[in-house]
């Protein structure tokens, strides 16, 4: 994706929130839900120049944004509104030299038993919860996930 905003006024957001008691329980209908989620998102993401990446884990969201500030801004303050969750928090926002998540009007990852070695990492001190996070360990988090994620399937025997 081109990067239509200019230098100073590219920035990225990082927040995270709780399923909310209405987010379906099972887990194949948490995956359509979050298919849903990523499918609009795309949609309005491409129109605004918005980038970002998803993240879901057991009982949340751990999502990071970038693009035009008052676009962002903007996303984020329908994202707040949103019934699927609750408590959204927001970690920080600031200005960015480049994107990270360039390639990626948004794009999600649900965290399995093969990336527990990156939650370990992150939270030595207990079980991972975002709550544990700062700015730059979720984003750490975050471009780790990406990394994996753009890593090609590997070929089957």
């Amino acid at each position: 994706m081109a990067d239509a905003s200019s230098g100073n006024d590219l920035h990225r957001l990082i927040y995270f929130s709780t399923f909310s008691p209405a987010f379906p329980v099972e887990l194949e209908q948490q995956d359509q839900e979050i298919a849903n989620i990523v499918r609009v998102s795309i949609l309005n993401n491409g129109k605004l120049g918005l980038t970002g990446l998803l993240l879901a884990h057991q009982n949340w969201f751990l999502q990071v944004l970038e693009g035009p500030e008052h676009r962002l801004m903007g996303c984020y303050g329908v994202i707040v509104l949103d019934s699927r969750h609750i408590d959204p928090t927001l970690m920080g926002v600031g200005p960015i030299p480049k994107r990270n998540f360039y390639n990626w009007n948004m794009c999600s990852r649900r965290l399995s038993k093969a990336n527990d070695a990156i939650l370990r990492t992150l939270d030595v001190e207990g079980p991972f919860s975002p709550k544990t996070l700062n700015f730059e360990k979720a984003l750490k988090l975050l471009m780790a996930v990406r990394t994996i994620q753009s890593r090609p399937e590997p070929l089957a025997a």
